[in-house]
């Protein structure tokens, strides 16, 4: 009888988390933002999710493209992350989770291994997958069709706007109407090929809007990359097929690569590091003064999350939306 590993099989998860500065302790207990409207709590993001040193392994020429250190399943069950952004491309057969040329693993083994795990370990936590596609989008469709088809602890979980429970809601429903429905998968996709109503995978910028990570951490431009000729001012509420507030994605990181982004978020740098508060509050100030409706973002997505005081962003959700 052939042998085979057991731990394939288990969460792909790190065992030197040892060094993370926070325990789940300190990370807000999410039944604290219950009563609150899914677009009024600000989540972390990690960017580049899947581009982290654990699924660099050994590997050096990885290990200079990654953006994280911890696995998407660790970054999720003891940072606290709650979106997930993630490269996709269709190559040699298979859906590619990349960043630039290099392959971090598949988008199959990342939904059975990693995601699906955490969402059955934690039944209140609420994610958001934002996928960025590179290549031919109509074979990463087909591809993606198939994975999701065969994933049904993922897509009986993901949240579907057409779902007629939400019929007469003039605003996004609560954490707990979107727990207790079991919808806690939002789908988000840069390509109107790579969206789907029935798949509940929906076209980014229906929904979201973001700032530019390019300028730095000096400016918050509009970011409608691909479609600028939409020009959706902040204030236009989400397209098709609910009138609701649009989502904020505030990226904030200062860099092409984690490589040139990692010396910055060290937490004795001035400010606590781009991570840190003292840098991460007056950015969130700057893009509320720049798109002129005082938007608070709903999705900070941070390089190397486990660094900085970014963890904590959960547990000062309730001031980011009462206080400032």
């Amino acid at each position: 009888m052939e042998s085979f590993d057991i731990s394939y099989f288990t969460p792909r998860h790190d065992t030197s988390t040892k060094e993370i500065p926070i325990s789940s302790e300190l990370v807000q207990d999410e039944h604290d933002i219950s009563q609150l409207p899914f677009n009024n709590v600000t989540w972390v993001s990690s960017h580049n999710s899947a581009a982290n040193d654990f699924a660099a392994g050994e590997n050096v020429l990885l290990q200079m493209a990654t953006n994280q250190k911890y696995s998407v399943y660790t970054q999720l069950k003891t940072l606290g992350v709650r979106g997930l952004m993630i490269d996709l491309e269709f190559k040699q057969d298979t859906l590619q989770l990349v960043h630039g040329l290099l392959s971090f693993g598949t988008f199959k083994d990342l939904i059975n291994y990693e995601i699906i795990p955490f969402l059955e370990e934690d039944e209140d936590a609420i994610i958001t997958i934002d996928i960025e596609t590179l290549g031919n989008r109509a074979d990463i469709m087909r591809e993606l069709r198939l994975i999701l088809g065969n994933t049904p602890a993922l897509t009986s979980r993901i949240f579907r706007l057409q779902d007629e429970r939400w019929d007469n809601y003039k605003e996004w429903p609560t954490i707990q109407e979107m727990r207790d429905a079991d919808q806690r998968v939002l789908i988000l996709s840069d390509s109107t090929i790579v969206s789907s109503v029935d798949l509940g995978v929906n076209f980014r910028w229906n929904l979201v809007l973001e700032n530019h990570w390019l300028g730095g951490l000096d400016s918050c431009s509009n970011r409608i990359e691909g479609f600028e000729h939409l020009d959706i001012p902040w204030h236009y509420r989400t397209i098709f097929p609910r009138p609701w507030s649009r989502l904020f994605t505030m990226n904030h990181f200062c860099c092409g690569s984690g490589i040139e982004s990692l010396p910055r978020v060290q937490p004795d740098n001035i400010g606590g590091g781009d991570n840190g508060w003292g840098i991460l509050y007056p950015r969130v100030q700057m893009c509320q003064e720049a798109n002129g409706y005082d938007r608070k973002p709903n999705y900070v997505s941070v390089d190397w999350s486990h660094l900085g005081m970014v963890v904590l962003i959960l547990s000062l959700s309730l001031l980011l939306v009462y206080f400032f």
